[in-house]
Order: C-alpha cells, then structure tokens, then sequence
C-alpha cells in the first residue's frame, strides 16, 4: 500500500535551476535541497530564496491557495511567515505550478527542553489569536476544510493502523498508550465556528533561532476556512501542561470540544509524522514525534 507521501512527480535540482533561470531570470549561483515534505520539495537558491515545486497533484492547488493568501497576510503576523515572490509558470519541463519565496532564516525545532518548550507559549498564543481573529470575509478565494480534518469517525480506523505499524517497528509502551486512546476516542460533531487557519502546524513547520525561541510558521498549503482546533492541535503537541495554560491565558480558554479536537487533531498528525520519519530513516523527526505524542497523550 502506497504512503500517503510517495510522490507523484519528481524535480531535480537540475530542473529546478533550469525552471528558475529561464521563468524568472535569476542567475542561480547555488542551489540545495532543504527537504521533501508530504505534498513538496523544497530548495534553496542563492542562500535567498526558497522554492517549492509539488510533489502530488493535490499540492497544486494548495499551491495557488497558499499564494493568494500570503499575499494578503505577509506583514499582519507577530511571527515571520514565507514573502510570496515569484509564481511558476506550468511548462512542458514541469507541467505544475510552483512558488518561490523570500528565505526565511531558522531551524526546525529539535530536541526541546522544558524550559525551551515554555518559552514557545506566548509566541504562539499571539501568532494564533491574530490568525483566528482575521475576518473571513477578506478571503473569498480560501477554501472550506474540504478534507474534514477533524472528522474523528472518518479517521480513526487510520490512526489505529498507523499506531499498530508504529509498534511493530518499537515496542513502547508510548504506542500501546496511543493505541488505547484510538481504540476509545468517539466521534464529536464540529462546530460551526469559521476561522482562517494555517491547517497544517507540526514541528516541521516551525522556525526557531539559535535560542530555540520561535521566530517563524512555514508551509502554509493547507491553509483553510475551518474550526480552531485544527491549529490549537499544536498546543498539544510541543506545550508541557504549564505551557498550555500560559497559551489559554492569552488566546483565552476553548471549551472542551474544541480541547478534545485539537488533542485528536494533534495525535493523528504526529502519528503520520512518526510513519513518516520511520520510512525517511529520520531519526531526529522519530524522536521529537514521540516526545510531542508524550505530551498529546496527556490532554488538557
């Protein structure tokens, strides 16, 4: 059974370097590959620009919905988000959209202490309170969550498979907790609350300085009119318990569907993070993965 990663096509830094040069006459002096993730590839050009070509078709359109928007938003966030340069052109060299974006400097957080994780809380109590207050209405061209991402019912067959294959490579007693949640969790109706999210925050998409202090949200494909709790997901995942109640104090509180939500959200992702980061041989990924699924496991 195909991974949900696999790629449909693929981009060489060859082509990308080709693709650049003549859609956007950039002299390419240098250019690195930073990443795969599940829906891109990403490179680095002249140590001042990333580009992102599409991995799978549904990366195209969230493509295009990721650049309508960063336009609009670049300048109204406390953290630094992706500056929208350059659009691609569909080519017979590579028949799909593609962006290129001003570099944002950082790290993905690896490895985190406590006291690393705490300092995180009122940065992203600020980042997300200001994302979630955008009206609507600014955005016509954002799609509905047409994906259901919180659906719990549609997804927990899927979490229980992925949970069981994650045993079957280490036998924790981790797993066996997250297996139980999965095997227990019920299905919760979404509210009808609307709000611009981001829809995709993990540690991977995350930026950090040399202090580990959070500088930056990166990746914006997934980004959806939707529920809360897609992005409040996050809290659960990298915040100890005092970190979340230094977040809540500063969103302000959520009731206890919305907590339950975002718990689910937060353990069905790092779940697909740690399948992932098994296939990858990504031993850095595996082990922040299952210190943010120690956290999620705990709830509120």
């Amino acid at each position: 059974m195909p991974n949900i990663w696999d790629p449909e096509y693929t981009i060489s830094k060859e082509l990308a370097s080709q693709l650049i040069e003549e859609q956007f006459s950039i002299d390419v002096q240098s250019i690195t590959e930073l990443g795969k993730g599940f829906d891109n590839t990403i490179f680095l050009v002249n140590n001042s620009y990333t580009f992102r070509f599409p991995r799978r078709e549904i990366a195209v359109k969230l493509l295009k919905s990721e650049w309508e928007l960063l336009l609009v938003i670049v300048d109204k966030l406390p953290l630094s988000i992706p500056k929208p340069l350059y659009l691609g052109k569909v080519s017979n060299d590579f028949p799909r959209t593609f962006i290129g974006y001003e570099y944002l400097a950082g790290n993905t957080p690896q490895g985190l202490t406590y006291q690393e994780r705490i300092k995180m809380a009122k940065p992203l109590a600020l980042f997300l309170k200001k994302l979630h207050s955008f009206s609507i209405e600014e955005f016509q061209t954002i799609p509905y969550d047409e994906f259901d991402r919180l659906h719990i019912e549609k997804r927990k067959s899927r979490l229980i498979d992925s949970i069981q294959q994650l045993r079957k490579n280490e036998h924790l007693s981790l797993f066996q907790l997250a297996e139980d949640y999965a095997m227990k969790v019920t299905h919760k109706p979404v509210p009808t609350v609307h709000v611009l999210t981001h829809g995709d925050l993990h540690i991977r998409n995350m930026l950090v300085n040399e202090e580990k202090e959070l500088t930056g949200i990166i990746d914006w494909g997934d980004t959806h009119i939707g529920h809360p709790a897609v992005d409040l997901s996050i809290v659960y995942s990298i915040l100890p318990q005092e970190g979340r109640k230094q977040f809540f104090s500063i969103y302000g509180e959520v009731d206890e569907v919305t907590g339950s939500l975002a718990q689910f959200k937060a353990i069905f992702t790092i779940v697909s993070l740690l399948g992932y980061s098994i296939d990858k041989k990504d031993k850095a990924l595996y082990e922040d993965g299952k210190a943010s699924l120690s956290l999620a496991l705990l709830g509120k």
